[in-house]
């Protein structure tokens, strides 16, 4: 319901806009009047009903009953056909045996559901110091460009503080270089990958333990 009021919120801020439609050239006060408060009483809920998300929005470590659902929202970064359920609990496994000092993997839940993941990475250097690296950032379709993910950065760049991460590095998109500066980062060289084509999809997440 709370999602259905910010979509309608959004929908009459977007299409009706004093100055296309309430500004007829031979009455300019009569329609400015109304049409200006419409959209102001609609700015308003729908900033309160973004409050409202955020707030009841809580973040948590992965557990072994959240692994089906943030696979299934992985599939919108990369899809990989259905795993077999026996697959997925050695993942599961191997996952929840991994130390919490070496990998942090976040779901953020919001009214029971889990529509947000992330996981940030801690490398110890050579030299000294360690840094933060965060991948696999996926939000929920139905809840993308309500401040869902600047919330989930905001949350991993503070645990990558709690472990005195000298800096807190990602790869990205074109498409999501805004997103990202938005939230502090900056472009910083160029990523290179390499990927072993003698792997499938599935290969690739072979459980440590096979």
């Amino acid at each position: 319901m709370l999602h259905f009021l910010i979509w309608l919120a959004w929908l009459f801020l977007v299409y009706i806009h004093p100055k296309e439609y309430c500004l007829p050239s031979h009455r300019p006060q009569r329609l400015l009047g109304p049409c200006t408060l419409i959209s102001q009483r609609l700015g308003s809920v729908f900033f309160l009903s973004l409050s409202l998300l955020i707030a009841k929005l809580l973040f948590d470590e992965l557990r072994p009953d959240h692994h089906q659902r943030v696979v299934k929202l992985l599939n919108h970064l990369s899809y990989i056909e259905d795993l077999p359920a026996s697959f997925l609990s050695s993942v599961s496994q191997d996952l929840m045996a991994e130390s919490w000092n070496h990998c942090y993997r976040c779901v953020g839940i919001y009214n029971d559901e889990i529509i947000c993941y992330g996981v940030a990475l801690f490398e110890l250097k050579a030299r000294g110091g360690r840094c933060c690296h965060i991948e696999d950032i996926v939000v929920d379709p139905s809840y993308q460009r309500l401040g869902v993910g600047r919330q989930l950065i905001k949350h991993l760049v503070q645990i990558a503080e709690s472990f005195s991460c000298y800096k807190v590095q990602l790869v990205t998109g074109p498409n999501t270089i805004p997103f990202y500066e938005s939230c502090g980062f900056a472009v910083n060289g160029v990523e290179m990958r390499l990927l072993n084509s003698k792997y499938n999809s599935t290969q690739l997440a072979q459980p440590l333990s096979a």
